[in-house]
């Protein structure tokens, strides 16, 4: 008999565990909000800043920038910036060499990303762009990279993040 009570037991158990997912699984369909506009194939609608924080990336930042300039998405739909954060090379040079704008952060007593990026934002306010892309300066984006973002976000996307892949 102690068993059969388990077993009851168990099974209540169980029950109650499935209704708990089963209310939340309801609650969340629910609260998702509908679906955005259908985007097709060949219209592209957001308009994107791209921020490239970088620190001392002189050597390593050029397959970045070509990567960037490479991009299959209407130049006129997207702005890049390196933010040459507290550089002590030719971070800034290159960039411009290459075409594309920096802007130069010195603020020796808040380095790091974190910092430059939220000084890249503030400066951004008065630019108009739909969606901030932060890339880093020593990554090569795929050519496709910023129609995939905006095919999400027309669809409904909120935040978004690239898949990120190392090579040995």
């Amino acid at each position: 008999t102690l068993l059969a009570v388990l077993a009851i037991g168990a099974a209540a158990l169980a029950v109650l565990l499935s209704l708990y997912v089963l209310t939340f699984a309801v609650i969340g369909e629910r609260l998702q909000p509908p679906p955005a506009q259908v985007c097709k194939d060949s219209q592209h609608r957001t308009r994107f800043l791209i921020l490239v924080p970088a620190h001392n990336e002189e050597e390593g930042i050029r397959p970045t920038l070509r990567s960037l300039g490479a991009l299959a998405y209407p130049k006129g739909l997207f702005r890049v910036v390196v933010v040459a954060d507290n550089c002590q090379d030719r971070t800034a040079a290159v960039v411009r060499e290459e075409g594309f704008e920096s802007w130069e952060r010195k603020d020796p007593q808040a380095p790091g990303k974190g910092h430059a990026l939220r000084w890249a934002l503030e400066r951004a306010k008065e630019l108009e762009y739909d969606a901030a892309v932060f890339i880093d300066a020593d990554t090569t984006v795929e050519p496709g990279f910023l129609v995939a973002l905006d095919h999400a976000l027309c669809r409904g996307a909120q935040a978004l993040q690239g898949w990120y892949e190392f090579e040995a």
